[in-house]
Formats: C-alpha cells, structure tokens, sequence
C-alpha cells in the first residue's frame, strides 16, 4: 500500500526489495526488482547438510504467523522431502511466537529447554535443529553447540548471524566486517566443542549479498546502463550482477508463484552451497 502511494505521486520512481518478509506476491505486484532466497534450493541444500552430518532427526521450529509465508512453507517442504527421501524423521514443533506475550526471553527459554529435551527423548544427539525466526538464533546456536546437536544453517545465513555472542567471541573494530576472518574465528571456536562439520552457513552474509546486488543494479539503472522493457529490469544486467555477487557457487532463477504458477520477471531467487565451519 506504501508504494502504490508513493508511485501516484512519483511514476518515475523506482522500488527495489530484498528480505522479502511480507506477502511476497503482493511485494512483487509493486517492486521493480526484487530478490529472495530460493525456497526449494536453500531448503534442499539445509537438509542434505543435516543428512550428510549424520542426522537421525530433523526438527523445524516455528509458529503460525511465518508459517503464513510462502516462502517459509517451501523451505520447509523441501527440507522434508530431503529428509524423507533420506529415511531422516522430520518433525515440526511449535514454539512461542518471539512476538507473542512471552516475548523473545520466552521463545529463547523454550528452545533451551526443549533442545536437550529431545536428545534425551531419542537417544541420540544426531539431531539437526532448524528455527525460521532469527531473533532467538544466539540462544539457540549456544544450545545446539553445548549439548552437541547439528546446526545446519541459520534462517538468514551469515557468519555475522548471531554466531559471535552465541560462542563467545572477541571481534576487534579492525575485522567487525571481515566474513573470511569471522568466519575462521568461528571454525576454530567450534573445534574446541568438537562441532567442526556438525554447523553449517553460508560464508558470506545474506542480507549483504541481497544489498550489493540490488544496489549495483540500481546505480546501472539511473547511470543508463540497462536497457529495460516495460519497466522490466535488464536480464542480461542483473544475470551479469549476480553472478559478480554471488560467485560461480552461486545458483539463481526467476521466482516463480507456487499457487497458480506465474512466472516473475521482476523478481530473481538466490541460493549458494552451504558452507561447513
């Protein structure tokens, strides 16, 4: 509704997104360009990590008000068809919303308490955890890691996500924003718990990735430089983009509606392999 607003009085603007949080169908009627995660990519790869870790179980936290989102619901479909097709349990808990009554605090406490809970419940601590909300990813990447669980990805993939406070670990201001230095703190870190190989990533930041691209494809545009159809953005622009953003590892396609199949021009999904500290 904001930018129908904005666009009746300036046409001439236009609107680029990223973490895509909202309804995305109604985010890519408005956007000009948009970008996401690959559901059905990110949500294979996440599991295969699980499976190729040793995983005996596969748990999925969330709550209803992410499970409304599409996205969401395709990662977590193709996580269970990896792991069905792997013979990995998959289990869906439903935990307090970090939003509802109890808050983050009350969301971070369940968690806590229910990770060791289930290892004592199977018997085993080849369990892989994944959570789809990122407020409560310090308490529980600390959890995962004390009591010796797989910790296959985080919901927005970064080594700046959360694993810094959760392990803790000193940055200097020198290397605040260094991916390959953080990354090689945490690898070290995690060998001391005996984790290497059990915690999964990627080794560059989601959001940043999502930024650089539609930043750069914003400056080609007002620059002169694409040549667009129908206020639709430059194939050959923002394929030359991801591809100097991402790197070979990474993997892109046009979103597509997983209700009526429609096909988005205006919106690329991303995924990359994963990346074992």
């Amino acid at each position: 509704a904001a930018v129908e607003k904005i666009k009746e009085e300036r046409p001439d603007l236009k609107v680029i997104f990223g973490s895509m949080n909202e309804d995305v169908y109604e985010m890519a009627k408005v956007g000009d360009l948009c970008l996401s995660i690959d559901p059905e990519l990110y949500g294979e790869s996440v599991a295969q990590m699980a499976v190729d870790a040793g995983a005996e179980h596969f748990i999925f936290y969330s709550f209803a008000r992410h499970m409304s989102n599409s996205i969401k619901i395709r990662y977590r479909d193709a996580m269970k068809a990896v792991c069905e097709a792997n013979n990995v349990p998959f289990e869906e808990v439903s935990m307090p919303d970090p939003m509802g009554d109890a808050g983050v605090p009350g969301a971070q406490q369940f968690l806590i308490e229910n990770i060791p809970s289930l290892m004592e419940q199977y018997g085993t601590k080849n369990i892989a955890y994944f959570v789809t909300v990122s407020t409560v990813e310090q308490a529980f990447i600390k959890s995962i890691v004390e009591n010796g669980g797989i910790f296959p990805c985080h919901t927005d993939p970064s080594p700046f996500s959360d694993f810094a406070p959760a392990l803790g670990l000193e940055i200097d201001e020198a290397h605040k924003f260094d991916a390959e230095y953080v990354t090689d703190l945490i690898t070290k870190k995690l060998a001391e718990y005996d984790m290497n190989g059990r915690v999964g990533g990627w080794e560059k930041s989601l959001v940043r990735l999502e930024m650089e691209f539609l930043i750069r494809y914003a400056i080609e545009y007002c620059e002169g430089r694409t040549n667009e159809v129908d206020g639709k953005p430059d194939k050959e622009v923002a394929a030359s983009l991801l591809k100097q953003v991402y790197g070979e590892g990474g993997k892109f396609n046009n979103a597509v509606n997983d209700t009526n199949g429609e096909t988005y021009d205006n919106w690329y999904t991303v995924a990359r392999d994963l990346y074992l500290y």
